[in-house]
């Protein structure tokens, strides 16, 4: 059996680490083979044991023509892929490969669906489009679904039937979190984790994940609380957030250059082979999203031992991790503690009480006594000790072994 795990393209966001993890997980079966391949040209091919990684080499064009030139290339090379590797079963990840995938190929098809597609801003047009969307995803024979969150969603406004829906959660490697957490800080850090408190966000800079948010917090807590924000991750959105952190008051610097400067207020940091290491030595994890699935970095977050504030945001997926009190409801106003961490309202600076509400909240995490760290450190490592990829395996195995009959 050849299975092929698609991806739009290579990177450090938390579909493509899903994805990756599920292509080391079939091929840790030992039946068959396994590919993983990105549609577009992008950074360095990953490399994972008995895995053929590669690129379909597209680079995507705007405009009308661009745009119809980049499907046609998508279609024609996908197709001569799936033709080439003699494709039994697809595996692919989000709108812009699923529908590419679901019309190239007679293999068996899986999509995987992180996050929500309902009030969600990045994902309008689906919703607009609900005809083709539900068209295009009754051509899978199955739809993995990040979180149990998603379901109603798919069943209900995209009226999927039922019996193609799977909820597997999003696996995380326990074991290599904890041999990152021993390892040094990177680039002049530790020298910053010695003399500060350090408040960690680590996730793609992208409107959605509502990192701007973050400096009217920082900027209003006081001077003697000792605090450096450190933002991990690239994207479209880091000019932008270097002039609004400018245009806060806020000075920043880039950890990687030679003119990094210790005494900024927030530090730029690109993504990293290990970040465990920084987040786990964090006075906090900060994640302000206004949407997501199941979140991976947050998973991660709470297995390397930080206490987390993070946005309890549509569609729930969030307070399912954390396991809040009851039903998942919109529009929270005020803190939840859960599983060690703390489900916040979604910040937004012309929004005061829920700014205060964040800065009020981290002031209490990182001042609190050592005992009640410990107990939120071990709170948040036993929940998302059951993501663990060990647990997670199993229901993959399941799945494959059910589509190929």
């Amino acid at each position: 059996m050849n299975i092929l795990v698609l991806v739009q393209e290579f990177g450090q966001g938390g579909a493509e680490k899903v994805a990756a993890m599920v292509a080391q997980l079939l091929q840790e079966r030992g039946r068959g083979r396994v590919f993983f391949y990105a549609l577009n040209r992008g950074g360095s091919i990953p490399v994972i044991e008995g895995v053929e990684c590669g690129s379909l080499d597209i680079v995507p064009r705007g405009g009308i023509k661009g745009k119809l030139g980049t499907y046609r290339e998508r279609f024609g090379r996908l197709a001569r892929l799936k033709k080439e590797k003699q494709i039994d079963l697809s595996i692919s990840q989000l709108w812009p490969v699923d529908w590419i995938s679901a019309l190239t190929g007679n293999e068996r098809k899986v999509a995987v669906m992180q996050i929500n597609i309902l009030n969600n801003d990045q994902n309008k047009a689906m919703v607009r489009m609900r005809p083709l969307v539900s068209y295009i995803y009754r051509k899978f024979n199955r739809i993995v679904l990040g979180s149990a969150n998603l379901v109603p969603e798919l069943e209900g406004f995209f009226r999927i039937p039922k019996e193609k829906l799977q909820v597997i959660y999003n696996p995380i490697d326990t074991a290599l979190i904890d041999r990152n957490r021993a390892e040094p800080l990177p680039y002049r850090l530790e020298e910053v984790y010695a003399q500060h408190r350090v408040l960690v966000a680590a996730h793609r800079l992208a409107p959605i994940k509502n990192t701007e948010s973050l400096f009217p917090i920082y900027k209003g807590l006081p001077k003697e609380a000792n605090l450096k924000l450190l933002l991990i991750g690239e994207g479209e959105e880091k000019e932008r957030l270097q002039r609004d952190a400018a245009a806060a008051g806020l000075r920043t610097t880039q950890c990687e250059s030679a003119d990094f400067d210790a005494t900024a207020d927030v530090y730029f940091l690109n993504f990293q082979r290990n970040i465990h290491n920084l987040i786990g030595r964090s006075a906090a994890f900060v994640f302000p999203t206004k949407g997501e699935g199941l979140p991976l970095g947050l998973l991660e977050a709470l297995y390397s031992g930080a206490p987390a504030l993070v946005s309890d945001c549509a569609n729930g997926g969030v307070f399912e991790v954390l396991q809040g009190k009851g039903e998942w409801k919109p529009g929270r106003r005020s803190p939840e503690e859960a599983s060690g961490s703390f489900l916040m309202p979604v910040p937004a600076e012309g929004d005061a009480e829920s700014i205060q509400s964040w800065q009020q909240q981290l002031l209490a995490v990182v001042n609190a006594d050592e005992a009640t760290k410990a107990r939120r450190a071990a709170q948040g490592r036993a929940r998302a000790k059951d993501f663990d990829k060990e647990s997670i395996r199993k229901d993959w195995y399941t799945l494959v072994d059910g589509v190929m009959g």
